[in-house]
């Protein structure tokens, strides 16, 4: 840059100058990306990078817009060109978290009886969980039989489902007392009664045996 003249001489000797004011612009222009940096999740599968900066934009995409939605990891970068042809690039690293938590039901399996009415099903995993009832804490207390599942979302929104099945078992159990019936003599001052089934026995005299003998006193 500067002036710069030229003086032309004539063949008669007589001269003539003019001059000229010769400027300078290689100023380079900034640009940045906004966010800095980002992660893709399950929650969040894509992100918008917007380039800052005054000019044209090219993104090493092709897209000529000063944003830009991207659903693939990768590094990301745009040129802003100014009126002087002068340019700058900047760049972004996106990451991906699409890791899938893990969840599993304890007990997997469970039976409500006549002695165990209820069942408490505990979700193992981290995250925040949502059962097939519509309970949200990590613990849920059944009383019916069915099939009971828990979907555990981790923090990058990813969810993974377990499952366990109740039963019931409250089949009444059958018990007969043998004989069905004695008649107490002199001849025959006591009796054995004897408990016909299968588990554990309580007699009216407060006996646990399976079988008692009574008698006339």
């Amino acid at each position: 840059s500067g002036t710069y003249s030229v003086t032309l001489s004539g063949s008669n000797g007589c001269t003539a100058t003019t001059s000229v004011q010769v400027f300078q612009d290689t100023n380079v222009p900034t640009v940045s990306i906004s966010p800095s940096s980002a992660t893709l999740t399950c929650a969040n599968p894509t992100v918008t990078l917007t380039a800052n900066g005054v000019g044209q934009y090219r993104w090493s995409t092709g897209a000529t817009s000063q944003t830009i939605s991207v659903g693939s990891s990768g590094t990301y970068s745009v040129t802003v060109s100014s009126g002087n042809g002068c340019f700058a690039t900047s760049s972004i690293q996106v990451q991906q978290d699409n890791s899938v938590p893990t969840v599993s039901i304890s007990p997997s399996s469970a039976t409500l009886t006549c002695a165990n009415p209820s069942a408490t099903l505990t979700a193992n995993g981290t995250g925040t969980y949502l059962w097939s009832t519509g309970a949200t804490s990590q613990t849920i207390n059944v009383t019916l039989a069915n099939a009971y599942s828990v979907t555990l979302t981790a923090g990058n929104g990813c969810t993974a489902v377990a499952s366990a099945q109740v039963f019931q078992n409250n089949n009444a159990a059958t018990v007969s007392i043998n004989p069905s019936s004695t008649t107490l003599t002199c001849t025959n001052p006591s009796a054995t009664l004897a408990a016909v089934g299968t588990g554990t026995y309580l007699w009216s005299t407060g006996e646990t045996s399976q079988s008692i003998s009574v008698n006339t006193m």
